[in-house]
């Protein structure tokens, strides 16, 4: 995973899949996934008038959640993040 550290970015789309945010301030920022890794924020992240968009794959998985949340409830999507992941151990984040 790309790690990009104590970065700022303004008013420009961001390809966020497959990094690992560390310290990162977003002003303005749209943040774009597209499937695949998921991204990571860590450390002090600042978000300030950001935006998200999902295209592709990472629409499809978004949209998927938009239909467990109608069926189930907006609780149900708190319940389904706290399920440990695949890969054993952790939580889906």
């Amino acid at each position: 995973m790309e790690r990009i550290e104590n970065k700022a970015f303004g008013p420009i789309r961001l390809d966020v899949g497959g990094k690992r945010f560390v310290d990162c301030d977003f002003t303005g920022t749209t943040l774009v996934y597209s499937g695949g890794k998921a991204p990571s924020f860590s450390g002090k992240c600042a978000f300030e008038g950001t935006k998200f968009d999902f295209v592709g794959e990472g629409w499809e998985a978004f949209a998927y959640l938009r239909i467990l949340r109608a069926i189930g409830g907006p609780d149900f999507i708190e319940v389904l993040l706290d399920v440990p992941n695949k890969k054993g151990g952790g939580t889906a984040h």
